[in-house]
């Protein structure tokens, strides 16, 4: 092999590298969620892509950092968390740092019953008190009558 040769090659090796690292540049995505009526962080919001394991959840503060490849730059963030309305951002259209405010959820829910701890100890306790009622201690008769019927087929 000649020095042109090693040239090229190396030439050709430099160049994969370097597409590499351009194709393997990561987005750093900064952000704080916040409740949209009092502005304060909302903790444990989750920060994700669908349809992908990339995503993380906001600090106590509402603060969140992630790190993505560049190849999602047209795809939405989406922002969850219980009690709070689903909310999601374009990342192209994203100003760093993003502040994301999410309404208050409110859950409509039919009738329920608050029971103390204790409930089935009462319970048990009733159920024993009951039971001199429910089972006498006097011996109880009942009358009834047998009857018996044979056939004689001959």
């Amino acid at each position: 092999m000649g020095k042109k040769t090693l040239d090229i090659a190396f030439l050709i090796v430099f160049l994969q590298a370097f597409i590499a690292v351009v194709n393997s540049q990561t987005i750093v995505i900064k952000g704080n969620v916040v409740n949209e009526s009092d502005n304060k962080g909302i903790p444990n919001i989750n920060v994700f892509f669908k349809n992908t394991r990339i995503g993380t959840v906001s600090d106590l503060n509402g603060k969140f950092t992630l790190n993505i490849s560049n190849k999602y730059i047209d795809e939405y963030l989406h922002f969850t968390g219980v009690s709070f309305n689903e909310d999601s951002i374009l990342i192209r259209e994203i100003k760093f740092p993003v502040t994301i405010k999410l309404s208050p959820k409110t859950y409509v829910l039919s009738e329920i019953y608050v029971m103390p701890d204790s409930t089935l100890h009462t319970l048990l306790k009733k159920a024993y008190s009951k039971i001199p009622i429910n089972y006498p201690d006097v011996p109880t008769m009942y009358e009834g009558f047998y009857r018996e019927s044979a056939q004689n087929d001959e």
